[in-house]
């Protein structure tokens, strides 16, 4: 006897959700913290003082808290079950920098060939610009700075966060918000770019050696020379600014 099976075919809404609970899951394996964050909560790349509004904002009851941000697959997927969560955020920081390029001010290629910068995961924002993400010791504190490498580059390191494409596959991607221009696994910071982004504090993690890690003095001379060079008319980095409470 033939066995009739009926499927009962998902709703576009259902579907989304699925996608975007298997992209949170996503990222949390490749070692990223994630957290939820309200639909509309602003980016910390569209805020120059870097102070995420995820500190204080809270959707239906789900925590979206930057500090609760985890890698735990049972807390990712009760965030996203038990509410309609449609925005993921990473926290940065702990071996992961993002560097935010503003598209009004400089292409994506001229900052990458300025500073020998390798292919790695990269963000695009449409009308915006781009993000690129990589890895760095942990062991180091990094600044959360803004247009200190240059006019419209930003890189958000400890304490902040930046906000991730929703859906990794073009089901639900909606391509006038990010999404993946490269999905690779990021790859090191050139090292010639850690003193300018170094803080004067340590890293303070219990799971870290604790004598920090420092870039070696080749490392800093080739920094020094890098961020001395005209700028070519891509930015200026005289006067740069940089943001990080050093008390």
């Amino acid at each position: 006897m033939q066995r009739i099976v009926h499927t009962i075919p998902l709703s576009q809404s259902t579907i989304c959700m699925t996608e975007q609970v298997a992209s949170a899951l996503s990222y949390s394996r490749r070692g990223w913290r994630v957290f939820p964050l309200c639909g509309g909560t602003v980016d910390a790349a569209d805020q120059c003082d870097c102070l995420p509004a995820a500190r204080s904002t809270s959707y239906a009851g789900v925590p979206c808290y930057m500090t609760q941000a985890t890698t735990d697959l049972e807390t990712i997927i009760s965030w996203w079950h038990s509410s309609s969560i449609n925005t993921i955020g990473i926290a940065t920081g702990a071996g992961l920098l993002v560097l935010d390029i503003d598209a009004s001010c400089a292409s994506l290629d001229s900052v990458m060939d300025f500073y020998a910068l390798p292919d790695t995961a990269i963000v695009c924002r449409p009308n915006r610009g781009w993000q690129l993400f990589y890895t760095y010791n942990p062991a180091l504190r990094l600044l959360n700075t803004c247009d200190k490498l240059g006019s419209g580059i930003r890189s958000f390191a400890d304490d902040c966060y930046v906000v991730v494409p929703s859906y990794l596959t073009s089901t639900c991607r909606d391509y006038n918000q990010p999404y993946w221009l490269h999905y690779d696994q990021p790859v090191r910071l050139p090292s010639a770019l850690l003193p300018a982004l170094l803080s004067k504090r340590p890293a303070v993690r219990e799971w870290l050696p604790g004598e920090a890690e420092q870039p070696s003095i080749a490392a800093r001379r080739l920094a020094a020379i890098l961020l001395q060079q005209p700028s070519l008319g891509l930015w200026d980095v005289d006067g740069a600014d940089e943001y990080d409470d050093e008390g």
